[in-house]
């Protein structure tokens, strides 16, 4: 399903482009819509949890994405396209563990 060299990108490419914006949008309207549950300091994990695992479909079309595009002529506006969802993904992954780390560091884990 890769793009070879000079030709235009294969349909699988968006339409796993389109799904990952789908599925990166939904994420964060879940996490805006979904009213908190819990008491005290677990209220709203819910919330987080919702956002997370359609994050984690979003990281995996990201990848599609990624995989699709290959072969697209480097320098290109879509080859800069394929690039920025697994960008995205690697930046929350890379935000998620410097969150860990800090409250580890802090004594809070």
């Amino acid at each position: 399903m890769s793009v070879k060299h000079g030709t235009r990108p294969a349909w699988g490419f968006w339409l796993a482009l389109a799904l990952w914006a789908g599925v990166f949008t939904y994420s964060l309207w879940v996490y805006q819509t979904t009213p908190p549950l819990g008491d005290g300091f677990a209220r709203g994990l819910n919330r987080v949890s919702g956002f997370l695992g359609w994050q984690v479909l979003a990281a995996l079309l990201a990848f599609a994405v990624f995989r699709a595009g290959r072969g697209l002529p480097a320098g290109t506006a879509l080859a800069r396209i394929r690039l920025f969802p697994m960008a995205l993904a690697l930046l929350m992954v890379a935000g998620l563990v410097t969150l860990t780390l800090w409250s580890q560091l802090r004594g809070m884990g």
